[in-house]
């Protein structure tokens, strides 16, 4: 069964410095992979994300009924205090840079796209979130920052902006399709600038005029266009990369 799987790591990394994975998209898959990935998507970004501009769009169009009191976050972030080991002050304070740099994030995506890449949450409470950019920042930018609120911390210089990523590894997942790699899965590292690809070792070639099979990482990244090589991580698995799986639940 041919699975094809673009997890797209929107807007940063969680606490722990691994990317969070907001959304998945799919293709040629059968449906019932999709609950898996959607509860993958969700166990992922559980643990603290920063905000995205369409999930933040979608906050503040929320009716006040909509829109969690005081009350329940502080509920909320005394649970989150008594489980990470942390003060109520320091689960407050790790929540509001949560909140400035997601607001900062999708002003500078919306703003400056083409230095936008992506945003990261403090490992622990007083720690400085991270904004990543392309290139070098500027006066503009900078201003973004400081009305932020909050101390954020600006990595500049980076190879991609978050847009160029994105197309590098449709480009990338299209390649090894067309390739016909059977299991492909394709992802983007904001806070590196890289494209992550893991796929199933296939048994034999399906390009025009092969019949070797692709057994080394060189012979599949030949697959893919040299204008979208640079930067690509290659992962390759003996074991099929997603399998359907079945779920049983009821009173």
């Amino acid at each position: 069964m041919a699975v094809s799987v673009k997890i797209r790591r929107v807007f940063g990394a969680r606490s722990n410095g691994r990317p969070w994975l907001p959304r998945c998209v799919l293709s040629g898959t059968p449906g019932l992979l999709f609950a898996s990935l959607f509860a993958l998507a969700l166990a992922n970004s559980s643990a603290g994300s920063n905000a995205v501009p369409d999930m933040l769009v979608a906050q503040l169009q929320r009716p006040p009924s909509a829109v969690p009191s005081d009350d329940a976050v502080s509920r909320d972030l005394a649970l989150v205090a008594e489980a990470a080991g942390w003060t109520l002050e320091q689960a407050h304070t790790y929540y509001r840079a949560e909140q400035a740099v997601g607001a900062l994030a999708a002003r500078v995506a919306a703003e400056r796209p083409e230095l936008f890449v992506g945003s990261m949450i403090p490992a622990e409470p007083g720690d400085p979130p991270v904004l990543f950019v392309k290139g070098a920042t500027d006066a503009g930018l900078m201003d973004l920052v400081k009305e932020a609120g909050v101390p954020i911390r600006v990595v500049a210089e980076q190879p991609y902006s978050f847009t160029e990523l994105e197309d590098r590894a449709e480009a990338v997942h299209r390649a090894l399709l067309a390739a016909g790699m059977d299991q492909v899965a394709t992802a983007v590292d904001v806070t590196r600038g890289v494209v992550e690809v893991t796929v199933q070792r296939p048994t034999e070639r399906k390009d025009a005029g092969a019949s070797a099979p692709l057994a080394t990482e060189d012979d599949i990244l030949g697959l893919i266009p040299g204008s979208v090589r640079d930067g690509v991580e290659l992962t390759i698995t003996d074991a099929p990369i997603l399998a359907p799986s079945t779920a049983f639940g009821g009173m």
